[in-house]
């Protein structure tokens, strides 16, 4: 099963190939697993398995040589861009192995960019948004050991309100 649009084609993994998906570059989606069952993976053993709904399962090798640098697990879910001209294996030229996450503007501009910005991987790499990632860590105790109100996290969240974080980690009680 392959969805060719100009150059780009969606083909499931393992999927009948047709002439012209096997030219063009596709994306591939689907975990990472191992040749051997119970193996270690390395630059030889790293096969794609796709869903069950369109591919019932089937695996396609992939081939990574073409990669830079790569961290891959088994079990891990990932999009793959590269050529598959038998559809048993996948010449492999760029894997992402997240997603950015959602920009605060939702148009079909926006979504673009954020496709866009899935082109740099890695940690922070394709925010999908000009804004930096903020954080915030938060460490109990939040409560004082004569009074059970819980003074200091609702101070703490009172500062959080006036300026919120994409995220907040809260640790204690």
């Amino acid at each position: 099963l392959s969805s060719c649009r100009g150059r780009q084609c969606v083909t499931t993994v393992g999927g009948t190939v047709s002439d012209s998906a096997r030219r063009l570059e596709s994306y591939f989606v689907g975990r990472i697993v191992c040749e051997v069952e119970g193996g270690h993976l390395n630059d030889t053993a790293v096969l794609l398995e796709g869903d069950t709904a369109l591919s019932e399962g089937a695996r396609a090798a992939l081939d990574l040589s073409q990669l830079s640098s790569y961290r891959l697990f088994p079990g891990q879910v990932v999009a793959v861009k590269g050529v598959s001209p038998s559809g048993s294996r996948i010449l492999t030229n760029h894997i992402w192995t997240h997603l950015p996450p959602a920009c605060p503007h939702s148009s079909s501009a926006a979504a673009g960019a954020a496709a866009d910005a899935m082109q740099v991987d890695g940690p922070g790499g394709g925010l999908g948004c000009d804004a930096a990632l903020s954080a915030v860590v938060a460490a109990g105790p939040f409560c004082l050991a004569d009074d059970l109100a819980y003074d200091p996290l609702h101070e703490m969240l009172q500062e959080l309100k006036a300026s919120p974080p994409h995220m907040l980690v809260r640790n204690g009680s």
